[in-house]
């Protein structure tokens, strides 16, 4: 478009703001061609097309029970400016890296419930990672993963039907050990025609009804704080050639700063000692000399202890195990470390039990509230003889 100097130039140049601008990004193996509107036209990774059939967005978010997809796209430098169709506009950071393409929420709207990268179906399905992110056939592998704890894989429920509806998808659910995951709390969903991609970041500043276990309208109240918000909600996308895209994960996550565990000298992704055997004793100090015995007869170099901490939050481990705490154990994993033998534990670090100090008697103000529920004020009595008509959870 061209326009003439004079009275015109004005809305000459109000014209061409209104102009959206298609855009090529690369990788050192991947090219992704986004048009004026903001939606997906071209994924290749070494020089293969793999977009799938079907229009996919940049991204699109959830007001009440609408999905609002963009309409345009505009850019200055690194910085994305989508024009949603309900007159909204959310503003992306967009870098182009050597490892990797990513994308990250400078501004949007509090009036979204909920925003979603993509969703974007590839026509790779040969072998999918469902939670890792990750899809691969024939020579190569395509991948869409979060990069911070408020970016998730999958969709939220209550937003779950409509996104497989309106882009036309669905999955099978997926069995681990200790439950079944539902295709739409997977960040990548094998369709059996192809892989669709979804990663998304819920806006936490208001009270909520949404389904907790059973309950299908539990009431979930507000985060505080930064983690509340979308805004800084970051993913990376990345292709590569198949028989190395192990390797391009973890280079990612050293790229971005993310945590990337060693494990003899090497990635415990791809550490052998990460497969290991070892031996899972309740043992303590007392018997450490005749369980480090077995363990070496075994073959083994590793080994587990079950249940050593007396409370979860604060860790205390247990008289019965150990009688001087930290040193204690510490003693025990230098005697364990001259036999090339290592001590674990069974933990799990976000859980809390109840006798914890976090909880007992009085629940810290660290701990973020998840409900209100009224109880009968016949039934209790504050330690000044006044009626409780209420409790916080937890």
């Amino acid at each position: 478009m061209k326009c003439k100097l004079g009275l015109l130039s004005m809305l000459c140049l109000l014209l061409l703001s209104n102009i959206g601008q298609a855009v090529e990004l690369k990788t050192k193996q991947t090219e992704i061609v986004l048009n004026d509107k903001g939606f997906y036209t071209s994924i290749k990774v070494i020089g293969k097309e793999i977009l799938g059939k079907g229009n996919y967005p940049l991204l699109s978010a959830v007001k009440g029970d609408q999905i609002i997809l963009p309409k345009m796209l505009k850019i200055k430098g690194e910085q994305f400016f989508l024009s949603m169709e309900d007159g909204q506009e959310i503003e992306l950071r967009v870098k182009q890296m050597e490892q990797a393409i990513t994308y990250e929420v400078v501004k949007v709207s509090d009036v979204y419930q909920l925003l979603v990268f993509g969703p974007l179906k590839i026509n790779a399905h040969e072998v999918v990672g469902e939670i890792v992110g990750v899809a691969q056939q024939d020579n190569l592998a395509f991948g869409m993963q979060a990069l911070n704890s408020k970016t998730n894989g999958g969709i939220p429920q209550e937003a779950a039907s409509q996104y497989s509806t309106t882009f036309n998808y669905t999955g099978a659910n997926i069995e681990l050990s200790v439950a079944s995951v539902p295709f739409f709390n997977l960040a990548a969903v094998n369709t059996q025609d192809g892989t669709v991609f979804q990663l998304s970041a819920r806006n936490r500043k208001n009270i909520t009804y949404r389904k907790v276990q059973q309950l299908e309208q539990s009431l979930t109240l507000p985060v505080t704080g930064p983690d509340a918000a979308i805004v800084g909600a970051k993913i990376a996308l990345f292709g590569n050639d198949r028989s190395t895209i192990l390797n391009r994960i973890g280079e990612v996550e050293i790229e971005q700063g993310l945590p990337h565990p060693m494990l003899d000298g090497e990635w415990d992704k791809m550490s052998r000692s990460a497969m290991d055997s070892y031996l899972i004793s309740n043992f303590s100090e007392e018997d450490f000399d005749f369980v480090l015995g077995k363990v070496q007869l075994a073959g083994f170099r590793n080994v587990y202890h079950t249940d050593p901490f007396e409370t979860w939050g604060h860790f205390k481990w247990k008289s019965s195990f150990v009688k001087n705490g930290d040193q204690g154990v510490k003693a025990l994993v230098d005697k364990a470390k001259t036999k090339g033998i290592r001590v674990g534990v069974h933990t799990l670090t976000n859980f809390l039990t109840t006798n914890d100090p976090y909880v007992t008697p009085i629940p810290s103000k660290k701990l973020i509230e998840t409900g209100t529920a009224e109880i009968d004020p016949t039934l209790r009595r504050n330690t000044k003889g006044y009626r409780d008509t209420s409790i916080r959870f937890v």
